[in-house]
């Protein structure tokens, strides 16, 4: 227990402002997701309607904390578990291995292996149909374990 009274008076604005914020966070997040429904149920009126919603909540700290996750997390991650992949499959068939290309990123390739372009995508890539892209080349599919990477590759 304080014993100033300007440690009370801190521990009750705290609270209070701890209430707000996290109001704030959920009335956000729920804006997001209704927004997130809409456009996958491809209603575009309430999808526009939850958006105009959604984007007065949405702040500096937010946006930072999305890049952060994105680049540093996601991207970074991503990249390192894309090398780890090929250079795995790589010595299996042993040939070479290259990553690729923003050319050949857009077009969904993640690298090759010898000539072969390979895409790599989580597990939960395969149960995710609301997706549209469409992938011409052979599918890498990754599942994070404790004990390490368990990988299925078409062939």
């Amino acid at each position: 227990m304080p014993n100033m009274k300007n440690a009370e008076k801190r521990i009750r604005v705290v609270a209070k402002q701890k209430v707000v914020n996290n109001e704030y966070k959920s009335s956000m997040r729920t804006a997001i997701k209704n927004v997130e429904k809409a456009v996958i149920s491809k209603d575009k009126s309430k999808a526009t309607e939850n958006l105009k919603n959604a984007i007065p909540l949405i702040n500096r700290e937010m946006v930072e904390k999305w890049v952060e996750d994105l680049i540093i997390y996601k991207t970074f991650n991503g990249l390192y578990m894309q090398k780890a992949i090929l250079a795995s499959l790589a010595e299996r068939k042993n040939q070479k291995y290259r990553l690729s290309t923003p050319n050949e990123e857009s077009v969904g390739i993640d690298g090759f292996v010898g000539n072969t372009p390979y895409s790599i995508k989580p597990y939960t890539y395969k149960t995710m149909n609301r997706l549209s892209e469409v992938i011409d080349v052979k599918m890498i599919f990754y599942i994070k374990t404790k004990t390490g990477l368990k990988i299925e590759v078409e062939e």
